[in-house]
């Protein structure tokens, strides 16, 4: 096909309305690509924050559409267009001012309320702007659009705003999106005139027929496995890179999310081309095949190139899953209950991302931060695609077949009634020959029994060392060859009331990350003297540590509990810079602080004997990064 007349098919609207897109999508994927890092890492929350923040923000999303896309066919595309931008930027402002979680949460609400707004109007603008005939290369051009705006932002973002900072993505997203209220005022029009005689009780009604579409909602349930494989991207892919040190520190994590859309701006076009001429249901097979291929290799070794190759495999996946898919409705949709169908057709993305984000976290929490198998954490995930894969391919065997032989009928139908030719019947298309892959069911069977093999075969591979340690992880480079190791030292001791006791202990290990010295004390029993009973004050005892780079720490004296033992700890932190090559001893100064150690006193009566001091243990813990 000759791409310069394919693109003078379209009209304005189409442009204008991809543009749109464009920039909404790069400040949505700009912000996607830091999150689950400044989540976990400046603020140092567990990585499952992050799967219940997308779970706040995606049904906003994905359920909203069903009726704002409704509502829009009755009051006009651009009055709900506007309005939706405002919102927006207000969110990603409100996020990126905050740092805890119910103020994140607020502001991933309100984001969700205006892009739920969003969303369906430019599909269906989509869908009013083109012909049946140029849909798929449509609904490609506008996936491709979508990637190019998710490619530019987090690449500006790996070169301009350092790990730290990444709260300031969060503005310029709201920057994006002012851009975007400035643009739609000034060039966007409705594609269709508005329906004012429309009331909200027969939108309503419209969306309740959908789900009357069994064949439909059956479909939606089983795309959705797919996108809980993607829903990976918006958090585990990330982490996965910096944990298991699979890419050098240099690079950034922002960057990583430039390799999927890199891709897709690579070769989407060409293959929009391509996917014009064959059936969307088994586009989609060829698809989801290819995206769990892609993430199987991504994910079973922490060897950069196979990462690298298993993205750009399972983005060229994605591109020829989605985009057929979205076609595939927008045909199949009434074309009066067009925008209802186009906004339930996200529905398999919210069911995907509200189990997989979520549920992605528990399960990378589980088998990758805890069990070191991140292996057997992608072989589980890849199981998924692999079922999706049986159950697209059963439903193109039955229910989506039922679909094309009631098209090919139609078509059959109008070409007697044209030219007077014999109707072609459901027996003539019944007796047509099968394809001996399409029509067979072993490639169905075949899928569920390789789940086995890679299940089995992902936890042999056993575990990998994990580098992320108590909030922290190293800046340097070049620590792929150190495994994080603990070492143990002690020192026991013995103090006098109102004394301080210096010691020095040297650690032999290098390149620290974090230490503990933790002083423990017994206090002497009660004791029996000529018939009486003394009991035995509290002793007190406090630490005071100093180490190399000026790290200081110190816990104040406190007395144990009567008959119980005492305990005091302070630890210091370290980021190793990078890997030490010489034996350099570390020294670290402690002073053990003994106060008032008490008295024996009796029961009955004023005079008791002394206690002049008591006896210590101090134990030092620390992980280091050891030669291989």
């Amino acid at each position: 096909m000759d791409l310069k007349g394919s693109f003078n098919k379209f009209p304005r609207v189409f442009w204008v309305v991809n543009a749109l897109e464009l920039l909404e999508r790069g400040a949505y994927y700009g912000m996607i690509a830091v999150l689950s890092y400044h989540i976990k890492y400046n603020l140092k929350m567990p990585v499952t924050t992050t799967g219940i923040l997308l779970d706040i923000l995606i049904p906003f999303l994905y359920i909203l559409p069903i009726i704002s896309g409704a509502l829009a066919e009755k009051y006009g595309y651009r009055i709900a267009l506007v309005p939706a931008f405002a919102i927006i930027a207000v969110g990603y402002a409100v996020a990126g001012l905050t740092t805890d979680f119910m103020s994140m949460a607020a502001g991933f609400v309100i984001l969700g309320i205006g892009t739920g707004m969003f969303k369906p109007i430019t599909s269906g603008t989509i869908a009013h702007s083109t012909s049946e005939e140029t849909r798929n290369f449509g609904y490609s051009i506008y996936y491709w659009m979508i990637n190019v705006g998710s490619f530019v932002v987090p690449l500006l973002i790996a070169f301009l705003i350092p790990k730290e900072s990444y709260q300031y993505v969060f503005f310029i997203a709201s920057g994006l999106v002012i851009v975007n209220f400035v643009l739609a005022i000034l060039f966007f029009v409705n594609p269709m005139p508005p329906n004012p005689t429309k009331s909200v009780t027969e939108v309503l009604q419209g969306a309740a027929l959908v789900f009357k579409d069994r064949r439909f909602m059956i479909l939606l349930l089983i795309y959705s496995g797919f996108w809980f494989m993607y829903s990976m991207n918006n958090i585990t892919i990330v982490l996965f890179m910096v944990d298991f040190k699979v890419v050098g520190d240099w690079f950034s994590p922002a960057a990583l999310n430039v390799v999927n859309p890199l891709a897709i701006i690579a070769v989407g076009l060409w293959l929009g081309t391509k996917m014009e001429k064959f059936d969307s249901l088994k586009c989609m097979v060829v698809g989801i095949t290819i995206f769990t291929v892609g993430m199987f290799v991504m994910g079973i070794t922490t060897n950069s190139t196979m990462f690298f190759m298993g993205i750009v495999i399972f983005s060229i996946g994605e591109f020829v899953t989605h985009p057929t898919y979205i076609a595939y409705v927008s045909k199949i949709a009434p074309k009066e209950k067009l925008p209802v169908y186009m906004g339930f057709g996200f529905l398999p993305t919210l069911i995907g991302y509200l189990t997989g984000n979520l549920g992605g976290a528990v399960l990378y929490s589980i088998f990758a931060e805890q069990a070191h198998r991140p292996k057997f954490f992608w072989a589980i995930i890849c199981t998924v695609g692999l079922f999706t894969i049986a159950l697209v391919l059963l439903y193109s065997q039955t229910l989506g077949k039922v679909r094309r032989e009631e098209v090919a009928a139609k078509e059959a139908e109008k070409k007697s009634i044209k030219d007077g030719t014999e109707l072609v019947t459901a027996a003539d298309r019944a007796a047509a020959p099968k394809h001996p892959f399409w029509d067979s069911k072993i490639p169905i069977i075949a899928m569920l029994l390789i789940i086995p093999g890679v299940l089995g075969g992902a936890y042999a591979g056993g575990t990998d060392p994990y580098y992320y340690v108590s909030g922290t992880v190293d800046t340097g480079i070049g620590w792929s060859k150190y495994n994080l190791s603990n070492g143990a030292e002690n020192l026991p001791g013995e103090s006098t009331e109102n004394t301080d006791t210096q010691e020095k202990l040297d650690i032999q290990d290098t390149n620290i990350l974090n230490i503990t010295f933790t002083l423990t004390w017994t206090d002497e029993p009660d004791m029996t003297r000529f018939g009486r009973t003394y009991t035995n004050q509290p002793d007190e005892f406090g630490l005071e540590v100093s180490g190399p780079e000026g790290k200081n720490g110190s816990a104040p004296p406190i007395a144990n509990t009567h008959g119980q033992a005492g305990k005091v700890s302070v630890t210091l932190k370290y980021e190793p810079k990078k890997p030490q090559k010489a034996n350099v001893t570390s020294s670290f100064n402690v002073t053990i602080i003994c106060g008032n150690c008490g008295e024996f006193t009796p029961r009955v009566g004023v005079v008791g004997f002394t206690d002049t001091g008591n006896a210590w243990s101090l134990d030092v813990s620390y992980q280091y990064y050891a030669r291989k």
